[in-house]
Parts: structure tokens; C-alpha cells; sequence
């Protein structure tokens, strides 16, 4: 459950929510999840410290809300890159998600604790596992539509699949047991290998070319 006190609506509250918000996004690319405290954030956003926690309740949520921003401009990101519904925005999710980690590693190292070391994981996995999945699933059903992928292909497992193996390799980075400069690399051409594998002619040309230019 969430520790959040109080909501606030005026515009005031708001511009206060941004300036906490991107003051623990620049503390985590800085500093990283243990780096980052709710102290320091508070200094940098130029707010009290009791109000961060009334807005918060704590650094668990603080990180959470930080992580869903961060996840919303991907999101926005790959709507910019892929205007094309199928296998097409599957593989630009990936490049989107993927050039925000390459950019700033310490985001995946963050993510990594808030899920697997913190009460915070509750209120991530819906987020960074469920909405991806889901996501994922109707780009699936799109790509059956559109002729790429063979039509009796199980969307809800496929799409699980592709989600974590995409999350798996970004934790194994962020654990140090994949170099960050492979990461991009690995990603792709493990997503694309599982597409691959139920791909027609028309998807199957979009993977090919995905291979040759994949770094």
C-alpha cells in the first residue's frame, strides 16, 4: 500500500512534484539507487524535507515515481520512432528502453534494487513487467494482422517471453555479468532470434534487416 500522505492539485503542488521528480532522476544518473537520498533530493528540488515526504511518503515511492516518469518518455520516445504498429514497434520499444540504459546505467541498477531489494517492487512490477507485457501482446496481435508472425502463435506467452528476456539481460548488466557496451547488442539479437522463430515472409525480411544493422 501506498505510504503517500496527501495529493495535492494546485499548481504550486505540481511544479513542486516535477522539481522532486527530476531532482531524484538526476541524483539516480548521478549516484545511482544507494547514492540517492531523500535528504539530498529535497536540497536539490529546494523543498522541505517533511514536504517530500508528505508528497512520498518515502524513498521507496520517491524511486518508484521517478522510474514511471523515465518510463513514460520511453514510451514516448518509441511512439516518435515507430508509427507503425507490429513487429516494427516491438523492436523500436526495445531500441528506446535500451538507448535510455546505455545512457545512463545507473537507471538499471536503480530499477534492479527497487524490484528485487526493496518494498518498492510491488508497485514496479505492475509497472516496468505488467504494462510492457500487455503492451507487447496487442503489438503481437498487430503483427498477426499485418501478416508477419504466424496467426496461431500464443501472444500472452510470447509476450511475457520477450519482456523478460529483455529485462533479464538488462539485470544481468546491471550485475555486472554483461558489459554495458554489449547490452544493446545482446538485447536485440535475443528478441529478434525469438521472432525469428514464428516470423513470415513479411516480418521475417524486417528481423533480417534488424541483424544487419544491429551493432
Amino acid at each position: 500500500m501506498s505510504n503517500r500522505k496527501q495529493v495535492y492539485d494546485s499548481p504550486r503542488q505540481a511544479a513542486r512534484r516535477r522539481a522532486i521528480l527530476q531532482a531524484t532522476r538526476d541524483l539516480i544518473s548521478k549516484r545511482g539507487y544507494e547514492g540517492t537520498t531523500v535528504r539530498d533530493v529535497a536540497e536539490l528540488a529546494g523543498v522541505a524535507k517533511g514536504t517530500l515526504y508528505n508528497i512520498y511518503g518515502g524513498k521507496d515511492e520517491l524511486i518508484f515515481s521517478a522510474v514511471v516518469e523515465i518510463r513514460d518518455d520511453v514510451r514516448e520516445r518509441t511512439l516518435d520512432l515507430a508509427p507503425q504498429p507490429g513487429l516494427d514497434s516491438i523492436l523500436k520499444s526495445d531500441r528506446a528502453v535500451l538507448e535510455e540504459i546505455v545512457r545512463t546505467p545507473t537507471y538499471a541498477e536503480a530499477i534492479s534494487r527497487a524490484l528485487f531489494g526493496t518494498t518498492g517492487a510491488k508497485m514496479l512490477v505492475p509497472s516496468l513487467i505488467g504494462v510492457p507485457i500487455e503492451l507487447t501482446r496487442k503489438e503481437l496481435e498487430s503483427a498477426k494482422r499485418l501478416g508477419e508472425i504466424q496467426e496461431d502463435v500464443d501472444s500472452d506467452m510470447l509476450a511475457r517471453q520477450l519482456v523478460m528476456q529483455r529485462w533479464g539481460l538488462i539485470m544481468a548488466s546491471s550485475l555486472e555479468q554483461l558489459p554495458s557496451d554489449k547490452i544493446e547488442h545482446e538485447v536485440t539479437h535475443a528478441i529478434v532470434r525469438i521472432l525469428q522463430s514464428i516470423a513470415l515472409p513479411a516480418g521475417r525480411a524486417l528481423l533480417d534487416e534488424v541483424l544487419r544493422t544491429s551493432k
